[in-house]
Order: C-alpha cells, then structure tokens, then sequence
C-alpha cells in the first residue's frame, strides 16, 4: 500500500510512514545513536579527509 501511494504521486506517504516508525522506535534512538558512534561512525575515516585517502579510493578501485 505505502508503494502504491508513493508510486501514485502520494509524497506525504513516505513522511507518514517515517512519522509512524519514529513512533515505534523512539525510545531506542539513544540507543542506536550510540551504537553507531562506537561501531560504525568509529571505523569511518574522520571528517574533513580527502575521499582519496580512503580505504578502497585508490587507483583502479571500485565502489561497487
């Protein structure tokens, strides 16, 4: 359904949606937010360094 609305033109499908999932989910952001700090943002490179300094950026390298 969500897709069918979204696929007709429905841009506040989506919104709704979002709003609805924060609702379920609220009280776990704290949480995740830190998870992600610890995990995933921690192995990242830091900001403000050249995507060419990055793991896998090189010469002959692909993203996909």
């Amino acid at each position: 359904m969500l897709r069918q609305r979204i696929e007709s033109g429905d841009h506040a499908a989506l919104d709704e949606f979002y709003r609805a999932a924060l609702r379920l989910k609220r009280d776990r952001l704290a949480d995740w937010e830190q998870r992600w700090r610890d995990g995933g943002m921690a192995r990242w490179p830091r900001r403000n360094t050249p995507a060419s300094s990055w793991p896998g950026s090189g010469p002959g390298t692909s993203a996909t």
